[in-house]
């Protein structure tokens, strides 16, 4: 099979080698984070869940902090609704489909409860009801401690750069996806110079198509609190990393000026 290569620039280069775990399912909604930026986190924030809340398990299990996680389109009865669509159209569903969303909707109310909490709000917009900026979450309901924060809200992060830099002292760690990465070089390039936190890891999300120049749309970008490891030039793809679906492309990321 030949190999396709990935083309990013070199502002998005790891600046070495971390110690990166896996947290997640192997698929897409599996991130690589620095396991030191787990160990010191005190509390975890997750922007936008959908159904899909493997990556905030995994990292319960390695530091059981209290979660509060965002989403204003997803609940309990969203995911029932999911399933019993599925169960009347599975004829042409496939039977993983159907099964995702039954386990979803069994282990929703499971898995939040105690200090885990899901609240039904949208993120990215100021004073407008059902929404809240970031700065709001991490002041409200994280007053002090450090913070990781996972982000993952359909194009809407970029309307959080502001307030990641505002409250950049308070996060020990960052997995985001930047959506759209084509029209937003510019604006992503002059984020990553200005926020203190490194970059650890860079994965393409192979469920987005490359741009004609061999560029990632979609990225997967994870940032540490601390230095590397190692110092130097990085291989990717990852051992760690996962394609994002298993009848994908393996390529192989090429950093270039």
């Amino acid at each position: 099979m030949n190999v396709r290569i990935v083309n990013m620039p070199i502002w998005l280069e790891p600046a070495g080698e971390f110690d990166l775990i896996r947290l997640g399912r192997d698929r897409d909604g599996g991130y690589l984070v620095d396991s030191r930026d787990v160990a010191t986190a005190d509390f975890l924030i997750s922007l936008g869940i959908s159904d899909d809340w493997s990556f905030d398990q995994s990292f319960l299990l390695r530091r059981n902090v209290p979660l509060h996680a965002f989403d204003g389109t997803v609940d309990r009865g969203f995911i029932a609704n999911g399933f019993r669509a599925l169960k009347f159209i599975r004829a042409v569903a496939r039977r993983s489909q159907v099964k995702h969303y039954y386990s979803a909707w069994r282990e929703y109310k499971k898995f939040f409860t105690g200090s885990r909490h899901h609240h039904s709000k949208m993120v990215g917009l100021r004073n407008t009801p059902g929404w809240l900026t970031l700065s709001e979450i991490v002041n409200t309901y994280t007053p002090e401690g450090k913070v990781f924060l996972k982000v993952d809200i359909e194009g809407w992060e970029y309307r959080l750069f502001d307030d990641l830099l505002a409250e950049a002292d308070r996060i020990c760690g960052l997995a985001i996806e930047f959506h759209d990465v084509d029209l937003h070089w510019m604006r992503l390039k002059e984020f990553i110079e200005k926020f203190p936190l490194s970059i650890a890891h860079v994965h393409y999300n192979s469920f987005a198509p490359l741009s004609d120049q061999g560029a990632p749309l979609v990225l997967e970008v994870t940032f540490s609190s601390h230095a590397p490891v190692a110092i130097g030039p990085v291989t990717l793809p990852h051992i760690l990393d996962r394609l994002s679906a298993p009848d994908h492309q393996a390529r192989e990321v090429r950093f270039v000026n």
